[in-house]
């Protein structure tokens, strides 16, 4: 059985001056970078370019364009994410699995 996340993403976020001054292309990168299945606790994961492309239909120059335009929240150093005050954007919930 695999391992499934979820997590809610605070409403707020929409509110947020940072995220409203987005493009479209901008804000989907960030809620991916919140939401994808690579993520952790920390906000910190491995995640090579060629799988966010094709995970979120973005090629790969326009990648390259849009993360310098997200450096103050999103970093992206040698194939890793680092995502600044992860935590402040998402709520984990932990589903328990049935005793048996």
């Amino acid at each position: 059985m695999a391992n499934n996340k979820q997590r809610y993403i605070n409403t707020r976020l929409w509110n947020d001056t940072y995220v409203a001054e987005l493009d479209p292309i901008e804000k989907l990168l960030f809620i991916y970078f919140l939401t994808n299945e690579h993520t952790n606790i920390s906000g910190i994961y491995e995640l090579p370019q060629k799988i966010i492309g094709i995970e979120t239909g973005i090629d790969t120059t326009m990648i390259n364009k849009v993360l310098p335009r997200l450096e103050s929240k999103i970093r992206y150093i040698k194939g890793y994410v680092v995502v600044k005050n992860f935590i402040k954007h998402i709520q984990w919930v932990f589903c328990a699995l049935p005793l048996i």
